[in-house]
């Protein structure tokens, strides 16, 4: 892609990075924001800009003027500005910093509602709603879905259901609708309980009550894109259930969306949906789970999982399920029918 390259040169699948100096827009205006203030919270390597010495205002004074500033860090006279995507987070009452919040004044009210009152669920978690962006910071102990170890096939099983349950409420639960359209697994974090929590909402996009799709540019992860992203045509809430059937498949089998050769890694060995219809038509799912003794002696709840990892990706959005549909059948509520191929070679749409 013309002016940007890959993050990780490694990774021919990770994501880009600009080759350019991004600059503010004429129309942005400082008056549009305000500051939420903070404390005992840090991002130690988020931070593009330092100012010393400086005053607490003028902190505050620098992030409101700065369009690519999300969040202001202060102390012993210093400034640090700090952008999105912010990471490293750390909650901890011995960090004695003021913590500056940029966030939308127009948007705030209208708009947070629904989401401010999930914030209250844990106790431990702190969950920050930066509503210009649609931005959820999480601070959660237990990291992504996918450690260094793999987990439990419950631990596995009970987040794919966790997933679910909270794209369901994005999808018809909110007051406002919303396509997160990144759903991949490092949006998804685990509290401490191992509870799933839905991260990262800086490509989501809001429905107005008598929408039902909308148009926009693709967005997404490589890999978890759904198919009518290329097509230039409106998009729904069934870009989303796509993106969801690939992670299931890849908790499912704790492998990637896009299988390289360890030796080159241009070389793309396997798309992990193609192999995952593969395996279920011939029946060989111990060869998709490498002999995962623990999930094959599960295997009615396994088979139900894969064949909803296969309803989720075909090729026709029509054809998904809805995420309600979607946890009536990983709960046992619903039969699952047999699902047909998820890439037929023609698509009709009515």
């Amino acid at each position: 892609m013309d002016r940007f390259s890959l993050l990780d040169r490694n990774d021919p699948n990770g994501d880009c990075k600009p080759d350019f100096t991004p600059t503010c827009d004429e129309g942005y205006d400082q008056d549009q924001f305000y500051s939420i203030e903070l404390t005992n919270i840090d991002w130690p390597y988020s931070d593009y800009v330092h100012v010393d010495p400086t005053d607490e205002e003028s902190c505050k004074t620098f992030c409101l003027q700065d369009c690519f500033c999300a969040v202001a860090i202060y102390r012993d006279q210093q400034c640090w500005k700090k952008k999105l995507p912010l990471s490293n987070g750390r909650k901890d009452p011995l960090i004695v910093v003021k913590v500056f919040l940029k966030s939308r004044k127009s948007d705030f009210h209208q708009r947070t509602p629904s989401i401010f009152s999930t914030t209250h669920k844990s106790q431990r978690s702190l969950i920050v709603v930066i509503v210009g962006t649609c931005v959820v910071v999480i601070f959660l102990s237990n990291g992504v879905i996918f450690g260094d170890m793999r987990p439990s096939w419950k631990l596995r099983s009970d987040v794919i259901l966790g997933i679910a349950k909270g794209l369901a409420y994005l999808h018809g639960e909110c007051s406002t609708q919303v396509i997160h359209c990144d759903i991949k697994p490092q949006n998804i974090l685990l509290d401490d309980c191992y509870n799933a929590k839905i991260s990262d909402f800086g490509l989501a996009k809001l429905l107005m009550m008598d929408q039902s799709r909308t148009s926009t540019g693709i967005r997404g992860t490589k890999g978890y894109v759904a198919p009518e992203w290329f097509r230039n045509t409106p998009v729904t809430v069934m870009v989303d259930v796509y993106s969801f059937g690939v992670l299931l498949l890849e908790m499912i089998s704790c492998r990637k969306s896009v299988i390289v050769n360890e030796s080159d890694s241009k070389d793309v060995v396997a798309v992990l949906t193609d192999w995952a219809w593969d395996c279920y038509q011939e029946g060989k799912l111990d060869v998709f789970l490498e002999n995962d003794s623990e999930a094959l002696d599960d295997y009615k709840r396994l088979m139900t999982f894969v064949k909803v990892g296969l309803w989720c990706v075909q090729e026709n959005p029509l054809v998904r399920p809805t995420m309600r549909k979607v946890i009536q059948m990983v709960e046992g509520v619903v039969e699952v029918n047999k699902p047909p191929c998820p890439f037929p070679f023609s698509v009709t749409y009515n």
